[in-house]
């Protein structure tokens, strides 16, 4: 991943209103904003379509598509790309919308007519870095779920060999060592107990 601070941005903007759509591209053409990279869809399908094969960082989304109902777009985009930010343009009679999209994944919105091109481009840089954030979180948790999950099969009864120490499983009997390996991230180093190590080295300990 390139550098969010510094590196220009991919955004995908989805508007259909023309005057909104020069607005935004006024934003992104301005001095202060050299080098980001702005493509332009005008439906949520024709949106969807593009970022099946595109790599960008942000979505620019409008709440009030042609062919999305309420807050659909914002589901459509993070189940198809949820690494990909969502920064949703509202109008300013749509803050309790924008607030609504929040609580179901963007990162935050812009209110059109007020953002200059400083604030827009701080608000997507800031809203890359906040889901990438929190892509990190939901894998170290997806991470810790399943380190729990190995955990419980070791949990109950083992049949285990009172000779050999070996450990039926499936009908295979396995070294034990190789058994918790294959269900966790434990991993094994030899050493000698003092309690075995006269057993297996006696004429050492007949030296001492």
């Amino acid at each position: 991943m390139h550098d969010v601070a510094t590196a220009p941005l991919r955004v995908l903007l989805v508007e259909d209103s023309p005057g909104d759509v020069r607005l935004i591209e006024n934003l992104f053409a301005h001095p202060e904003n050299p080098r980001h990279e702005l493509h332009v869809e005008s439906r949520l399908d024709d949106a969807t379509d593009w970022l099946a094969g595109a790599s960008v960082d942000a979505v620019l989304l409008d709440l009030s598509l042609p062919d999305a109902q309420e807050l659909e777009s914002v589901e459509a985009l993070r189940a198809l790309r949820s690494e990909i930010a969502i920064v949703v343009l509202t109008g300013l009679d749509d803050d309790e919308r924008a607030v609504k999209a929040l609580q179901m994944g963007a990162q935050d919105y812009v209110v059109k007519g007020q953002a200059n091109a400083v604030g827009l481009m701080r608000a997507l840089r800031h809203a890359v870095e906040r889901n990438r954030l929190e892509v990190e979180r939901d894998r170290l948790f997806h991470q810790l779920q399943h380190a729990l999950a190995q955990m419980k099969v070791l949990r109950g009864l083992l049949p285990i060999c009172s000779g050999c120490k070996r450990i039926r499983e499936e009908g295979e009997w396995i070294p034990v060592e190789v058994y918790i390996r294959n269900r966790s991230d434990a991993d094994f180093t030899h050493a000698i107990c003092p309690e075995c190590f006269p057993r297996l080295y006696p004429e050492l300990e007949t030296e001492n």
